[in-house]
């Protein structure tokens, strides 16, 4: 007889699996599930019984698509079977492929709180989501895991525990596949009254994260070794966000040309629209051209070719 040495490849988000089964073997772990580009358990019969939906009261936000908490028991087979699915989907959708289909983050975290689902959705609702900035309402996706990335290190200590709360300890999956552990020291009750509130720098960048997304997600889709690169700079998009700075000075406003700015500032260096053979495009971009026409009169070619006419990092 022959023998069949075929062996079945782990999932790479196996050790994940492990990680949250060690982390919560002794209190229960809540889901948080993000059902805005459709709800994949919206057939679990499990999930259905428990789930606890976050009321996002902002004016122009449709409860229906409200990200839920469901509180896992992993003793149980079936809740061990729900949360394998949830880092399942979680790791999926940071994949090349989910992401330029714009699939959405289906699984916000997972979370370890000593209150109830119920109360950390109330909390989360009445104090993290909706802000009011220039007479306008705001809604802060921190639910987004890519958001929740990048914005934990931009809070000080004070907003990162306003941001949990109730809650001891989030984790996710973060844009490099790795888990995301956010959590602090300091569990000291807070004030009642106590509500996130964000600097205007801090939601500058908020409203730029989207678009060195983009500028991150095109380089990958060029070539996806520029992601393991990055992934090797730690903190690069806080250098590409302060860079984005300097495209408010020069009038790039527009949201598909502050990409195309970002995408320049992770190819190039973020110091290179300090060369000088660009000096004649902020001319143009402060008079209200667009960034990528202005390149493209200026260098006689595709805005996607700038780093081959600056020749070298600046």
């Amino acid at each position: 007889m022959e023998e069949n040495n075929t062996v079945i490849a782990t999932p790479v988000w196996d050790s994940h699996i492990r990680a949250l089964h060690s982390r919560f073997q002794d209190e229960p772990c809540i889901a948080w599930i993000n059902p805005a580009q459709g709800d994949p358990f919206e057939t679990d019969e499990l999930v259905g019984t428990r789930k606890v939906p976050v009321p996002v009261m902002h004016p122009r936000f449709d409860q229906r698509y409200a990200p839920y908490l469901v509180e896992l028991d992993l003793s149980r087979f079936q809740d061990g079977t729900v949360l394998a699915r949830t880092v399942e989907l979680a790791a999926n959708a940071w994949t090349l492929d989910s992401l330029q289909q714009m699939n959405g983050q289906p699984v916000c975290g997972w979370v370890a709180a000593p209150c109830s689902a119920r109360e950390l959705a109330t909390y989360w609702a009445r104090t993290c989501h909706v802000h009011y900035r220039n007479g306008q309402a705001k809604l802060l996706r921190f639910h987004d895991p890519g958001v929740r990335e990048w914005l934990w290190p931009a809070l000080d200590s004070q907003q990162r525990r306003v941001l949990l709360g109730p809650a001891l300890h989030i984790m996710s999956v973060g844009r490099d596949g790795d888990l995301l552990h956010q959590s602090i020291d300091d569990h000291q009750p807070l004030r009642e009254s106590a509500s996130l509130t964000l600097t205007a720098k801090q939601w500058n960048e908020v409203e730029d994260y989207a678009v060195v997304h983009a500028a991150w997600l095109a380089l990958c889709g060029q070539n996806e070794a520029w992601r393991s690169r990055l992934s090797t700079r730690p903190g690069w998009h806080q250098h590409v966000l302060n860079s984005l700075e300097r495209a408010t000075e020069y009038g790039i406003t527009d949201s598909p040309d502050r990409a195309l700015f970002a995408r320049h500032a992770l190819e190039i260096g973020t110091h290179f629209h300090l060369h000088a053979a660009l000096a004649p495009v902020w001319e143009k971009t402060r008079v209200g051209e667009f960034y990528g026409g202005a390149l493209e009169e200026v260098f006689g070619d595709s805005a996607d070719r700038l780093s081959l006419h600056l020749h070298h990092e600046v």
